[in-house]
This record gives structure tokens, sequence and C-alpha cells, in this order.
């Protein structure tokens, strides 16, 4: 499952100038099938995230980030990156049918 803090890692990589949405989704898909080979378990979990994603609900975490971080970070990007991060989960989501 992705966390909340693996989420503000990649939006830390964005701000430093790495688009990490130029990755080629059937990349991300061929990962993650590879890893599904090495842990069947795998497939449940990645079930229900695509489902938390489809209802909106995936982001949800009683996570406070803000404690994590030495930095101050700006709210509305970091929400905006993040609606753009899982519309790119969900598309891959779609592509496995998962």
């Amino acid at each position: 499952m992705l966390k909340e803090r693996d989420i503000l890692d990649l939006y830390f990589i964005r701000q430093s100038g790495t688009d990490v949405f130029k990755v080629d989704n059937q990349l991300i898909f061929n990962k993650i099938k590879s890893g599904i080979l090495v842990s069947p378990d795998l497939i449940e979990n990645l079930k229900k995230n695509c489902q938390l994603l489809q209802d909106d609900a995936f982001g949800r975490s009683d996570d406070d980030i803000h404690r994590l971080i030495l930095v101050e970070i700006n709210n509305e990007r970091y929400e905006n990156f993040k609606d753009l991060l899982y519309g790119k989960l969900k598309e891959i989501c779609k592509m496995g049918k998962i």
C-alpha cells in the first residue's frame, strides 16, 4: 500500500525537477505484475487499493505528514500533486482491470 510518506517522497522528487508523471504506465504495470509473481498475495492488496482509488477513498489517512517534514510545503500544491498522482494510479489500475 502506498503510504502518505511515499506520496510525500514523490512530491519532493517532482519538486526537485524530475517529473514522476512522465514514467510510462506500462513500465509501472509490468513492475507490479513482476511483484505479484514473487508475492501472489499482493494481488488482493492491489485490488483493495484500486477500489479505494475508484471510491475516492485512497488518500484518507491518519498519517500526519507535517510532523515528518523539516521543510514547509505548499499544501495546495501538495493536494494538487496528489490528485494528479491518484489519476495516474487509476489509469494503471484500469490497465490490468485490477
